[in-house]
């Protein structure tokens, strides 16, 4: 853990993981059903170290985290399965789903649930920031996250799609 998790109280240990799960719970809640009417289920969340891949064939967008010491902290990233990302664009009455406009509602979906996770974290003494959304494409995270400790995986279903919120350790 660098100093500055410790300093801001986001450690992904005892307690605070918890609550952190809890925050991320509401805030996939929250977006997915107020912004898109989707019905959604929180599954059991996983630890997951070093090596351990949990992202299949989702597609996913990344976040990165910063301290309010300008550290970093870690990246979010979402996973969402491709029909829950086409569903939600034909709501919005996108008929092209080309994978630019895909990437690009999975990534606005991605900075919606960090935002609400965000606030809620930061009224617990956090004070993170985020930088913007970046797609990722063959990799589960960015080359400056792939020597990541230690992630905590949410898995939910969003009308019957499989997705996943991960919070990531650097």
């Amino acid at each position: 853990m660098t100093s500055a998790a410790v300093e801001n109280g986001c450690d992904l240990s005892g307690d605070m993981i918890e609550r952190l799960v809890g925050a991320m719970s509401g805030a996939i809640q929250t977006t997915m059903s107020e912004a898109f009417s989707f019905k959604t289920d929180i599954k059991p969340w996983l630890l997951m170290k070093n090596g351990e891949d949990e992202r299949g064939a989702l597609l996913a967008c990344a976040i990165a985290i910063i301290t309010a010491n300008k550290r970093k902290y870690g990246t979010f990233v979402l996973q969402v399965d491709r029909g829950a990302a086409l569903k939600i664009l034909s709501l919005h009455g996108n008929g092209v789903m080309d994978e630019a406009i895909v990437d690009d509602a999975v990534c606005e979906i991605a900075n919606m649930i960090f935002g609400v996770f965000k606030a809620s974290v930061n009224k617990m003494g956090c004070q993170l920031t985020m930088q913007l959304p970046v797609p990722l494409h063959d990799k589960f995270l960015p080359a400056d996250q792939s020597a990541a400790t230690e992630k905590v995986v949410l898995p939910f279903m969003a009308e019957g799609h499989l997705c996943q919120a991960v919070l990531a350790r650097a």
